[in-house]
């Protein structure tokens, strides 16, 4: 897929209200790592645009003029997510493609995300986005054979957004922290930080890391193999 296309492929995502995060009580002691992603909150989102992939080798080297993946390798691999980007890379791969192309994307929020991943008001209610059959839509440690794989093998959510469980995880603009409970419109994570957050979950993650609510993190500066993001703009 090159550039142009790429940009192309924008899903639109309705804004509302939806539950962000999980309750405990839905879930059985083994299923959570950590009580991140608790307690769960009512949130508002405004309309906006979500990309339907996550960014892929061919458009990061279309921009960047460099590969940085691990995986740049395999067969096909300008369909394959680029990875080991960290945060500070992502935005200057999005400023450099909106002077280019006199846009304004940029990572979606960890609200926007999640909302998104879990099929926005076409939501079913999947444990995973688009299924509760996670080798349905997601490729994680016990399919990926220790690789990425090339974008939209797996089956779409309700929104037709592929990749978001499994695969790789994926930047959100937002600061991590334990969730905000005065945060009720378009939450945008706290001021200043220590981490970003990750979502998604990874080929080398188990299947409890690749659920929708799970929350991860790692230092701007991090990059790894598991690693990608995809990108949105506002309304």
């Amino acid at each position: 897929m090159d550039l142009n296309n790429f940009i192309e492929n924008f899903i639109f995502v309705k804004g509302g209200v939806f539950s962000m995060g999980s309750d405990l009580t839905l879930f059985n002691n083994d299923e959570l790592d950590n009580d991140f992603e608790t307690p769960s909150q009512i949130v508002h989102i405004d309309d906006f645009y979500i990309s339907k992939y996550c960014v892929t080798q061919s458009v990061w080297v279309s921009v960047m003029n460099h590969n940085p993946s691990c995986f740049k390798n395999q067969p096909n691999n300008e369909s394959f997510p680029v990875e080991q980007v960290s945060w500070k890379d992502c935005q200057l791969f999005l400023s450099k493609l909106n002077n280019l192309k006199h846009i304004n994307l940029r990572l979606p929020t960890e609200a926007e995300w999640e909302f998104a991943a879990k099929g926005g008001h076409e939501s079913l209610g999947y444990k995973y986005a688009g299924s509760n059959e996670i080798k349905e839509v997601a490729w994680y440690h016990q399919n990926s054979k220790c690789t990425t794989h090339p974008i939209g093998l797996k089956i779409p959510n309700e929104l037709g957004l592929f990749d978001m469980s499994g695969n790789v995880w994926e930047w959100c603009a937002d600061w991590f922290d334990v969730y905000n409970p005065d945060a009720k419109i378009n939450p945008s994570g706290p001021i200043k930080g220590a981490d970003k957050v990750l979502k998604g979950g990874s080929w080398l993650g188990n299947d409890k890391e690749c659920r929708i609510t799970n929350r991860n993190f790692d230092k701007p500066t991090g990059k790894r193999s598991n690693t990608g993001f995809r990108i949105a703009f506002s309304v």
